[in-house]
This record gives structure tokens, sequence and C-alpha cells, in this order.
């Protein structure tokens, strides 16, 4: 029996979220935001185009840990005032840009899933995915 030549593997179709890299944990204090900071760090040093992206509705702390004071955070875009793109702010020292969360509303919780959706859709158009 003749076989003829193997067939070439074809990479995967390309999905949704490639360019995204999530850290979470169900406890807090386990060093998250930490962890998001230094590979954002990394991924900019390597010449990798870096979102950091704090999507904690209650206690974000990125921008508190980078020393920063951003005009605009994600509380703005879920309340439909400015799109994520308009809430990124670049973060020189570090070479990458960052959409802030919003500490201490505690109403961000509790957004419909319609919304939660239309921004995971939105998060992945600026990513570039």
């Amino acid at each position: 029996m003749t076989t003829g030549p193997s067939p070439v593997p074809q990479a995967p179709p390309r999905s949704k979220g490639r360019n995204v890299i999530a850290v979470a944990s169900g406890k807090g204090g386990v060093g998250k935001t930490w962890l998001a900071i230094t590979l954002a760090h990394a991924l900019a040093r390597a010449g990798a185009r870096t979102l950091l992206f704090d999507g904690d509705l209650g206690l974000a702390n990125v921008d508190i840990q980078l020393g920063l004071m951003p005009k605009h955070d994600l509380g703005s875009v879920l309340a439909g005032r400015l799109t994520l793109s308009q809430a990124a702010m670049t973060y020189e020292d570090g070479g990458f840009d960052i959409i802030a969360g919003r500490s201490g509303s505690g109403r961000l919780a509790d957004i419909a899933p319609s919304r939660l959706q239309i921004l995971g859709d939105d998060l992945a158009s600026v990513a570039g995915t």
C-alpha cells in the first residue's frame, strides 16, 4: 500500500481573545495586580503593544500601584460617557497603556449581562483580536 505525502498541518483559525491574557483569582491579596503590572512591563519591553485593563469593579488599584491619577476610568465607560479607547491613558514609565478600574462603587457589580458582553466585545476590539 502506497501513501502520498503527509498533509501539511494547517494553522488553527485565529480565535477571539488570542491577544488577551487574563489574571484572575477568587481570593483577594494574592498578587494579581502585581503580576499584571509586571507582565505588562515585560511585554512592553519585548516590543509588544500592551494595554493593561483593570477590570476590578470594586477594589481596582492598578492606577494606585503605578502612582497615577487617571482622568477617566472604567466607571465612565460603563456609564456610557466614554469608549474604552477614550478611557485609555499611556503609562510612559512602563511603555504601555492602561484603562483604570473603578474603586469604591458597589453599583458597578450590578451591571447587566448585556452591558458586560458589549464591554467584552469592545475590549477585544481595542486589543486587536
